[in-house]
């Protein structure tokens, strides 16, 4: 384990309460605030998570509408997409209020796909947050070392380091993994989108 990933991985262990009563607040003021408006649904929601600043996905999100035929009931897919800068030096964390800004799009759970860098998978790993896809990396044949393994050896995150698609949308494609949100398989459908998107990003690699 790297000083910066045990550094982050204390940071977070020590926070984590306070962090999480933080953004359950405002994620309960946001829920609120949205009851009061017209809101279109989300069909796909994707958090993206990484020591680059400034990330604009809207080429991410274009190509992906392009390519990919999304299930929807709107006249047009809607997808979201919503990166949080993370700083390098965990001492700098705290001042960006990265932690809790993931948190905050946690608990909207608008977000079904995860490109995420190293530190927040490990930070998130025993947290169940992460779908087992297994099955997936499988039948693609992702090799051991492109696997992030859970507590209880599955599956739940795949490398996208180098890859083409993330590489033609400008988007950073170094120490980042791909996951699906965790559900349970009633709920399977809500989250095609994020399972067709995973499929069509990992076969680009």
């Amino acid at each position: 384990m790297t000083d910066t990933k045990a550094t982050f991985a204390d940071f977070w262990h020590y926070n984590k309460f306070k962090i999480i009563i933080v953004a359950a607040i405002i994620a309960f003021v946001a829920f609120a605030l949205s009851q009061c408006s017209y809101g279109t649904e989300v069909d796909l929601g994707i958090l993206h998570v990484s020591e680059v600043s400034g990330v604009d996905g809207t080429a991410f999100v274009d190509m992906l509408q392009s390519e990919i035929a999304l299930a929807t009931n709107q006249e047009k897919p809607n997808v979201e997409f919503v990166s949080v800068y993370v700083p390098t030096d965990p001492r700098f964390v705290a001042e960006t209020g990265a932690l809790e800004k993931i948190q905050l799009e946690l608990a909207r759970g608008n977000s079904t796909l995860f490109v995420l860098d190293e530190e927040t998978i490990y930070s998130y790993a025993g947290e169940e947050l992460f779908h087992d896809i297994t099955a997936l990396a499988d039948s693609y044949g992702i090799a051991e070392y492109d696997r992030y393994i859970g507590p209880n050896g599955e599956t739940i995150a795949i490398s996208v380091d180098g890859n083409s698609f993330l590489e033609k949308c400008s988007l950073e494609n170094k120490s980042l993994y791909l996951a699906i949100r965790a559900h349970d398989e009633d709920d399977a459908s809500k989250y095609q989108n994020a399972y067709k998107s995973a499929e069509y990003i990992i076969k680009e690699k």
